[in-house]
């Protein structure tokens, strides 16, 4: 695993698929999937070379095993220093079943605020709000997750979704100063915020 940054290190990383996307802000993600990662192993000093030696890094392909063992990851997320708390880390799950089917499903991972520990609901940012939710978040989030549903004879993938706290969209915040009428919610995400 090169640490350069050339063109030829950029372009050997994206070959091996060690690299991740961004809408918006700079989050720092490490993920490592492996099949004998213990939640003990996020505390650890040595907890990145420990999932390089015992696993793989994001981007990679997990080999085969031959025990009965479940696939593990070992997540680890940092806000961008410019910008706001994480809310929560997913892992989003895709596998086919015996009759070729796709399927998708979103764990949570860790959450930073126990209003939301179910999973289900999600606060956002009304547009007559103009202030954040930040003391809900987590300068950073790292965990242990194991996969409650692994069917080795499914083939399946899995990717980590990190979402920050909820914030107001810049047009919010300038109507209240201004003293005019909010803009209409945006259904989904609007400029990588939820409002």
């Amino acid at each position: 695993m090169g640490r350069k940054n050339t063109r030829g290190a950029i372009f050997d990383a994206i070959k091996r698929k060690e690299v991740y996307a961004t809408t918006g802000s700079r989050i720092g993600l490490r993920v490592y999937g492996g099949w004998n990662y213990k939640p003990s192993d996020v505390k650890r000093q040595n907890c990145l070379s420990n999932g390089c030696a015992l696993g793989v890094p994001m981007g990679a392909s997990l080999g085969p095993t031959d025990s009965s063992d479940t696939p593990t990851l070992l997540v680890d997320a940092l806000k961008d220093p410019l910008g706001v708390d994480l809310e929560r880390v997913q892992v989003v799950k895709g596998w086919v079943d015996k009759e070729g089917t796709p399927h998708e499903k979103v764990y949570d991972v860790i959450v930073a605020s126990s209003e939301t520990q179910d999973g289900v609901a999600e606060r956002s940012v009304l547009p007559g709000e103009a202030g954040d939710k930040q003391d809900q978040g987590a300068a950073a989030l790292s965990s242990w997750w194991q996969d409650p549903d692994f069917n080795p004879a499914w083939p399946a993938f899995y990717y980590v979704r990190v979402l920050e706290v909820p914030t107001a969209r810049w047009t919010t915040p300038d109507a209240a100063r201004y003293g005019v009428p909010a803009p209409r919610r945006c259904s989904g995400i609007c400029s990588g915020s939820r409002v």
